[in-house]
């Protein structure tokens, strides 16, 4: 099984490592900012950005 660096880091954890200043978003291309107003505005979450991340990373580690 593969660790993803950043699982079991909190959406706030995540948003101080990767935006200090705001609005930044994660390295991996897998959780753009994008996809996240994507699945906000398909109804898959209510969650802001950084707290999104933290669960596709909760996910993505369920799946390995």
């Amino acid at each position: 099984m593969s660790e993803h660096k950043d699982y079991g880091m909190t959406g706030e954890q995540l948003e101080r490592m990767y935006s200090p200043q705001g609005d930044g978003q994660h390295p991996s291309e897998d959780f753009s900012r994008e996809d996240w107003r994507e699945a906000v505005m398909l109804d898959e979450t209510i969650a802001g950005y950084w707290n999104w991340v933290a669960d596709q990373l909760d996910e993505w580690e369920s799946e390995q």
